[in-house]
Formats: C-alpha cells, structure tokens, sequence
C-alpha cells in the first residue's frame, strides 16, 4: 500500500499523510488536494499503522465537506470506514451532549434552535423588558450573543463592559439563556460549548472520549473559534496525536469568531509539531495563482508559502472598467457569452461573486433579462421558508414538549382559531403559576379563555400527545405522511389554488423527498436523528451543482468551491476591502481579513478570473464616485488585462454579441475638461453650484461641485449633464 501511496501523492503529501504520531500542521493552499490527504491518511492509519477505525475522529465544517471525506472514506476502507467518526463540529458536538445530557441536567430531546428561532426568542425578551426593536435591532444583540459565547463569555462578562448598549444586551443575554433553558433548547454556539462543560465538571466522561478518539483529524482549521479549539484541546490529551489541515490564507471568518492565531500559533501550543506544507496547486492556471499571490503576501499575519503549479497555459487576469455598477452586470453578461462563445462553456461554468447580497440585484435583473439562469447561494434557505418551517415545528413539538417557540408558532396553524389574545392568556397563567407553556394546556379549564379555545386547545393536544405515541411506532417516512393527512398542510394549500400556494406545496413534497433521501442513507434512523440533521444544514449543503446555472453567492458562501469562470463584482474601495463604521485603522486585522477573502475569491477560478470595477455606484438616488480596491494595485497593471471601455465603446460593448467583435481596448485620450475649478454650473435636479474640484478619470472627470442648499455633490461630467454658466 505504500508504495501504492507513493504513486497517488506527491512527496509531500505522501509524508503528511504517513506521519502517524504527534501533533501533525498541514499548510494546505487552495486546491491543493487536502481531503484527498485526510482520507489517504485514515486509510494509511487503519491499514498500515494498524489503528482501529473506531479509535479515529474526523471533522469539519459543513455536511457537504464531511459527506466528501465520509464518501471517499469508504471508497479506500469499505465496511470499516463505518466506525471511523466523521462529522461536523457541530454535529460532533451534538452527539456528545445527547450521550451525557443527563450530567448537565438537559434532556436528550433536547431542541436546536436557528437563527430565526433565536431571533423569535430575542424579540420576546425585548417586548418582556420594554426595548424598542425600532430603536434596538434584534439582530445586534443576536449577533453580540453569538460573539460572546465563541469568545466563551456570558451575560455577566457582557455587564461588565461600558455603555448603554452592553447594559441592555447584558438584559437581554440573561433573559435569552432563561427561555433556552425553559424549552430544553441550545442554539448552534451552545452545542460547542455544553461539551465543555460537560469535560470540564465531570472528569470520568472527557476521558471517555479521550480514551476512545485517540487519532483526531480537523479540516479547514483555520476557522475554528475558542471553544473549538479547546474542546479538540480536551480530546488530543497526552498523547497529542491532533493533526489540523488549514490555510491561514482562508481565513475568512473572524467576524463570527473564527481565531486565526490557532492556526497561526499551533507550534506554540503543540511543541514538536511536524508542519507539511502543500502548496502545489492542482486548480489554477499560474497566471491566476501569481496575481492571488500578489495580494495575499501583503498580510503581515501568515505563514510563508506560495503556490505554484505543473499546469502551462493560462490567461492573465482581466480587469473590466465601468462607467458604473449596471455597467458591471453588463460587462460580465457580454464576457460570459463571449466564453461560451469561444470556449463552449455551459452556464455552470460561471460564478459571479461579490462582497454583500445586496450587489446581487443588478446582475440578476440583467441575467433575467437576457433568459440566463441562475441560482443563488444565500438566499432563503429551504429550511427557513415558512411552510416548511411550520410542518418541522411539528416535529419539533412531538420530540420536546417545553420547545414553547414551536408550540407557539403551530398553535394556530393549520387555522384552529387560537388567536394572540389566547395565547397571551396562556403565557400569562403559565408564569404565574410557574409552569411551562405546555403544561397549561393541562389546566384549560383555570385559562380566561373562551368554551370553544379551552376545548381547541385541549384537542391540539391531544394530537400532540398521540404523535409523541406514534413517533415510536411508526417508520419515519410514515410518521411524516400521516402527519400530513391529518394537518391537512397540502391539501388547504392545494384549495388555496394560487401560484404562491402551489409552490408551497411543492416545498412540502420536496421535505418529504429529503425524509425519504435521509432514510436511505441513514437506515433505521428516527425522528430525532432526522430533525438534527436538519438544524446543522447549511447554505451549501443544499445547493444543486449539477445544475446548468449561473451560481451567484458571496466571496463568503463561495470557500471550498471552484468553477471554470468566476467573476469578482464591485472590486471597488468600501467594497472590497468592505469599509466600516469602525473600521479607523486600515492596515487593522478585518483589513488583512478582507484581503484573505478577495484571495479566496481569486483562487475559486480555474481558468479564467474576471475582476470587475466601477467609476460610480448608485446609492438611493445619487452616483457616488468610487476607487478602485487597493487590492488591484497590488496585483499590478504589468499583470492584468485592462479592458477600460470609453463611453461610447460602453454602448456597443452592452449591444454586441460577445464574440463576434472582440471588446476593444480604450485608448488614452489627452482631453481637457470644460470644467475648471471656481467655475460655476447648473444641474437640472441640484440647480446652480460652484466646482470645488476636477480631476481625470478614465477618459472621463470627475467634479466635485457645491450646490448650497443641496449639498456637495461627486459628480461625473460624462453622466451629469451639467451646464456651464458664464
């Protein structure tokens, strides 16, 4: 086998792979064949080290990255490859605690909330502590909950820090972790940290685990947060056999708590560490990995490495100027025709990626116009639409009768006439009494509420109770069709007899079809394996790749992914570099984040990489004058193919067919501007001003002009239609 080894890897693969004891740090740049070592290795530990599979862990980060490694797991292993342990983080995490539930008090029924649970559960707490969601978003202290459990700090740590905000997020913390507690609920950054104190209280079960995972492999390390890296700290002990593959380079998730330096200081911690680096590149042209080189070298926090490749030919990348951001969209529909003109590329060839799901609308009106589809990454998940939301909160009901949220949101759905006044009625007389939403409902008969809602309420129950009953009866592909007959979820949608109406159906069908698909796979699973299943899915988990589309997503969603074509929208600075508020220092940490993710975006591309840039952007009703992204310069005009449309080139470039006039280059134009500072003008919408500033930009000016009343405007002559007073 080893020898069979030799000839799949390339040298350094090979040693990585090979390398059984200690602490093992595998550098792996983009497209560098890192599952490929993952999997080789758990091959190389079960068939030659003689390590039982049963004694391996493997984890990542999304479903679709483990069912990878698990799928070709078995291909090297076959039936062995079932007692190796691979999983997500999270799903990893999940099963510890459904195993020990009992040592923290939490039963194993317990349910997983989602973002939109938590948003619910964040809103009531707001309401109970009379916070304005008009004055305070939800979503912030969403997100400072989130931040502060992957920094592993609680509602008291929040207290601590200065200001207004902190004081009521502090509130709100509190009064958040109260309702999770009541309905037997831990959100996704829970399930990392109940291990924690699971190993951290009770000695006897981390050795357990510690005793049995004696060989842990980690994937995309680079974006693993505190709690992670302490939990993989519990279970690597002594021994220290860890070995981690990332690409500090990629690390693109700091803002959710991703912590670079456990990648970057992985040495520290773990002494005698053996580092691997992979950085021959099986993906790119060379053209495409120099110039992703060029930018990303400037961070001063990595690892030195760059990556090179065997492949010769390649095209230099191409920088499309524009007037501005409809100009964008425009350019990349006439470039993607000319490829599909010229190479016979199909529609799933492309990716056109951008830094905010905002940028996404103007390209998607003109992919729409011209008949070209395409799919988004991002968008609502198929998990969160609301009607198959509702039939899950059903199930998530049968499984945990104190999920108040669930109960709460199918209550009234299918129409029962249960209305905001009952249920306020209820939740009241359960705080009163201290008990929990669904043991009011046992007590109908003490609720101020009407014959015909005590007599509801105590039906619905009822059909609660007997799917508590069925669920362990019935196979789950059955439990879920009689469920359906007897809520009558498709058929009040069928006589709704709406497009919108049918569609939902479709959904509907489409939850079933993924019952039955996760049945298969997983024979003699329940209820409850399906239902966290179904709480760990992501974004990308479920797109479609085999789909001849367009794939539209941001720079974050496209990680791991790689396409023949890609397209980088809005290359432009504020953008890219994304700009905020409380970004003061550029040369800041989130601004060697920002140039990791245009990295990433770049080495998405196989073969061709078409960065796009604009002069102006609309937003609300004026143009604002842009720059172009630094990280441009950095790639270096030797490097890149300019194309620079002029004004009236621009026209033909949106009417041609691309490919059958190849787009031409601008020519530098020695013109003056009409304008001169201290002149003054007239603007049909501004009326008069004064120009406080000209200066050239690409074959046009942009003027700065002070209008009074209305304000300084950034203006380009070409679109602005000024006037000149004498």
């Amino acid at each position: 086998m080893t020898q069979d080894l030799k000839n799949i890897l390339n040298p350094e693969q090979f040693a990585a792979a090979t390398t059984v004891e200690g602490p093992i740090l595998i550098l792996a740049g983009a497209g560098s064949g890192k599952t490929r070592v993952l999997t080789h290795r758990i091959e190389y530990l079960v068939n030659e080290a003689g390590i039982d599979p049963g004694n391996i862990l493997a984890v990542t980060f999304t479903n679709k990255a483990a069912g990878e490694m698990r799928e070709r797991t078995v291909q090297l292993l076959g039936s062995k490859a079932g007692k190796v342990q691979i999983g997500t983080f999270h799903s990893t995490c999940a099963m510890v605690i459904r195993q020990e539930s009992d040592s923290i008090g939490l039963p194993r029924n317990f349910s997983i909330y989602d973002s939109a649970d938590q948003l619910t559960v964040i809103k009531e707490v707001m309401n109970d502590l009379r916070i304005d969601t008009k004055k305070f978003n939800p979503r912030l202290f969403r997100s400072l909950i989130s931040r502060s459990k992957n920094s592993m700090l609680g509602p008291q740590d929040v207290a601590k820090q200065e200001g207004y905000f902190n004081e009521l997020a502090a509130e709100v913390f509190s009064g958040y972790n109260a309702i999770l507690n009541q309905a037997s609920a831990l959100d996704f950054d829970d399930l990392l940290l109940k291990p924690l104190e699971i190993f951290a209280n009770h000695s006897d079960i981390r050795d357990k685990y510690k005793n049995k995972y004696k060989y842990i492999l980690v994937d995309e390390f680079q974006d693993t947060n505190k709690a992670q890296f302490e939990f993989l700290l519990h279970l690597s002990g002594e021994s220290k056999n860890l070995c981690v593959v990332g690409d500090d380079d990629q690390s693109i998730y700091g803002w959710r708590g991703a912590d670079i330096s456990n990648i970057l200081g992985f040495e520290k911690y773990f002494s005698g560490t053996k580092v691997y680096k992979l950085e021959q590149n099986y993906r790119s042209t060379p053209q495409i990995l120099d110039a992703a080189y060029r930018v990303v070298k400037n961070n001063k926090k990595r690892k030195s490495k760059r990556l090179w490749t065997e492949i010769k030919q390649g095209n230099k990348v191409t920088l499309l100027r524009s007037p501005d951001d409809r100009g964008e969209a425009e350019n990349i529909l006439a470039y993607m025709q000319k490829e599909i003109f010229e190479e016979k590329r199909a529609f799933k060839d492309f990716a056109i990626l951008y830094r905010t799901n905002a940028q996404s609308r103007i390209i998607e009106d003109s992919l729409r116009r011209e008949g070209i589809a395409y799919v988004i990454i991002g968008g609502v998940k198929f998990y969160d639409r609301k009607e198959v939301k509702d039939f899950l909160s059903y199930l998530r009901l049968i499984l945990n009768q104190n999920d108040s949220i669930s109960l709460r949101r199918v209550i009234n759905y299918p129409p029962r006439g249960i209305g905001n006044v009952t249920i306020s009625k209820i939740k009241e007389f359960a705080l009163e009494n201290k008990l929990l939403f669904w043991e009011a409902l046992d007590r109908t008969e003490d609720i101020a509420v009407g014959a015909k809602q005590k007599k509801v309420l105590t039906d619905f129950k009822k059909l609660i109770n007997k799917y508590i009953e069925l669920q362990k009866e019935l196979p789950l592909e059955e439990l879920i069709r009689v469920l359906d007959d007897e809520l009558g979820f498709r058929k009040l949608m069928k006589e709704e007899g709406t497009e919108e109406s049918l569609q939902r159906v479709k959904n509907i069908e489409e939850l079933f079809n993924s019952v039955s698909e996760y049945c298969e796979v997983n024979p003699g699973a329940g209820l409850q394996e399906f239902m966290e299943n179904v709480s760990l899915v992501s974004d990308i988990d479920n797109w479609d790749n085999k789909a001849n589309a367009v794939t539209l997503m941001t720079l974050h969603s496209a990680k791991g992914l790689e396409f023949p074509v890609v397209f980088i929208s809005g290359c432009v600075d504020g953008l890219l570099p994304l700009i905020r508020d409380d970004d003061v220092n550029k040369d800041s940490d989130s601004s060697e984040e920002e140039r990791r993710l245009f990295y990433v975006g770049m080495t998405r591309a196989e073969q061709r990489l078409y960065l796009l840039s604009s002069s102006t952007r609309r937003l609300y009703k004026e143009f604002i004058i842009c720059r172009e992204s630094p990280f441009l310069s950095e790639i270096g005009e030797e490097n890149l193919e300019i194309i620079e449309p002029s004004y009236t080139t621009f026209g033909e470039l949106r009417t041609q067919k691309a490919g059958t006039s190849k787009p031409r280059k601008s020519r530098k134009k020695n013109v003056k501007s009409p304008f001169l500072e201290g002149s003054f003008v007239s603007h049909k919408l501004f009326g008069k001003g004064r120009v406080l500033e000209v200066t050239p930009n690409h074959g046009d000016f942009k003027i700065v002009v002070d209008f009074g009343e209305k304000g300084i405007k950034k203006l380009l002559a070409g679109y602005a239609n000024l006037e000149l007073l004498s």
